[in-house]
């Protein structure tokens, strides 16, 4: 009869605290392993996600590059007095108007605030050069409407645009407007916005069909 009623005592105090103790543990270790692996799987969407932005900029700027024209009283795509830098290019191309295309003006130049950069586009529709002032990330003067492509992504933005002319190629190419013949295009982009890490460089490259005039 004793041996019956020790067996049906149950656990004693120190037992089941043992036991919580060790049942907490294994459930903090999963938990952290869940909440580890979830961190990894938001971080990767993100990378993919700042990835295909940059390669869907990339190529809308070589295709309007491509179409780049040469306006009316100017001998290249990008306009007389103009300066060439590797962070802000204007040029003559079209642009969006209603259901059609029309001769216009493009530029993307580069908005830094603390730690972070963004990505600008502006644009403008007719034919005659309007210089379009400061880069900003809403407005503009003169006919000019600017807009944020690539929002606090953007790394190395004094990086964005190398150059090629008859007469050198490269970073360190900074040629006249006039002299421009083709345009690079590097787009580098953090993984998540405030991330110091270089992650993804997306590139592209074009020659202007509407050469300088020589």
């Amino acid at each position: 009869m004793r041996a019956r009623l020790r067996d049906e005592r149950g656990l004693t105090l120190v037992e089941l605290l043992v036991g919580m103790t060790l049942g907490i543990l294994v459930l903090g270790a999963v938990l952290t392993g869940f909440e580890r692996f979830a961190g990894a799987q938001q971080t990767a969407s993100e990378a993919t996600a700042a990835q295909d932005t940059a390669r869907a900029q990339v190529r809308a700027t070589v295709a309007e590059l491509r179409e780049a024209r040469v306006a009316t009283g100017q001998i290249g795509p990008i306009p007389a007095g103009w300066t060439v830098t590797r962070s802000d290019l204007v040029f003559a191309t079209y642009v969006p108007s209603g259901a059609t295309s029309v001769p216009g003006w493009v530029r993307y130049c580069t908005l830094t605030s603390g730690t972070t950069s963004s990505l600008v586009r502006a644009s403008r529709a007719g034919d005659t050069w309007v210089a379009p002032g400061a880069c900003a990330a809403t407005g503009g003067t003169g006919g000019w409407t600017h807009q944020v492509v690539l929002r606090d992504l953007l790394q190395q933005p004094g990086q964005l645009f190398d150059y090629a002319s008859d007469a050198c190629v490269g970073a360190t190419c900074l040629p006249a407007a006039a002299d421009v013949r083709a345009v690079g295009i590097r787009v580098a982009v953090a993984r998540r916005v405030g991330s110091t890490g270089l992650g993804t460089v997306v590139r592209g490259a074009v020659s202007f069909r509407n050469r300088p005039a020589t």
